[in-house]
């Protein structure tokens, strides 16, 4: 399916904010390219999912730039430079390129105080988000939680713990919600949410891969915990495809991959992961099988 194509304009001061651009009909996954090199700054790239009220910074690259692909949903990118001074050389040229999309976009609603927020309706979202939180809240947490029904429990999804951020997931549910815990009323409190979500990756056409998320469950049987193949709900046509790893609840974050340099390592129906240690049974990877050509 199609591509389309953005530049990050720099600040148009030495440090701070670069406008903001227009990312809504993009999809996933993104590949941020920075050309040139900037010592001793940093240069991230920040996303908003609310037209651009509020930020948080996806990735940052220190001294250098380079090319990354990462599984997020965005309103709005600009980049943010710190660190710059004009005895300094300093070159920086950013794009992002994504598949065509039509994702979707919503607000988090905040309690008064403790406890849960009002839900927000997410049934007819895709299964790939990215959660903005912006603010500071020293002392408190800041959950998000799921439900398939509106009705109490609520599953946990994600949790930010003084401070906001962004972070992306597979997931499929009707409701999300923020729920806040250890809010003061001495202590100053600023968390403001939004969401974007979008399919797992662009549609089929023309000999693509078939694009699929599914989350997979270590069994601890694999044969090497490090070392193993994972089979695909649906086959896909060939062995031309991307492959995205996100560690979705692990007993020990480790470096993990998915390599495509032999020709066993990916065929139709299955593909190798390797990680920098052993997995252990229980460890959720949720997995995002995407599409390479056009």
């Amino acid at each position: 399916m199609p591509n389309s194509f953005v530049n990050l304009p720099l600040p148009v001061t030495l440090n701070g904010a670069g406008a903001a651009v227009d990312t809504s009909a993009m999809g996933i996954p993104k590949t941020i390219s920075l050309a040139g090199a900037f010592p001793n700054s940093t240069v991230a790239v920040q996303v908003s999912e609310d037209g651009g009220t509020s930020w948080g910074t996806l990735t940052a690259f220190q001294n250098v730039g380079g090319t990354r692909v990462l599984n997020a949903v965005a309103s709005r990118m600009r980049l943010f430079v710190q660190g710059r001074k004009t005895t300094l050389p300093f070159s920086c040229d950013a794009g992002v390129g994504a598949p065509d999309a039509t994702p979707q976009f919503g607000t988090i609603a905040a309690p008064a105080g403790n406890g849960a927020g009002a839900p927000l309706d997410i049934s007819a979202f895709g299964v790939s988000i990215t959660l903005v939180v912006e603010g500071s809240f020293p002392g408190a947490v800041v959950a998000f939680e799921t439900s398939e029904d509106g009705t109490e429990p609520y599953a946990p999804l994600f949790a930010f713990s003084g401070q906001g951020g962004v972070k992306s997931t597979l997931v499929t549910a009707n409701f999300i919600r923020m729920n806040v815990q250890g809010r003061k009323n001495t202590v100053p409190f600023a968390a403001v949410a939004a969401l974007g979500a979008t399919e797992a990756g662009g549609g089929g056409g023309g000999g693509g891969a078939t694009v699929q998320a599914f989350r997979y469950t270590v069994t601890g049987l694999e044969p090497d915990l490090s070392d193993f193949f994972i089979t695909m709900p649906v086959a896909q046509d060939t062995d031309t495809y991307g492959v995205s790893i996100q560690q979705s609840g692990v007993a020990l974050i480790v470096g993990i991959d998915a390599p495509d340099l032999a020709p066993t390592d990916r065929t139709t129906t299955e593909f190798r992961v390797v990680s920098t240690l052993a997995l252990q049974a229980g460890d959720q990877l949720d997995i995002l099988i995407s599409n390479f050509t056009n």
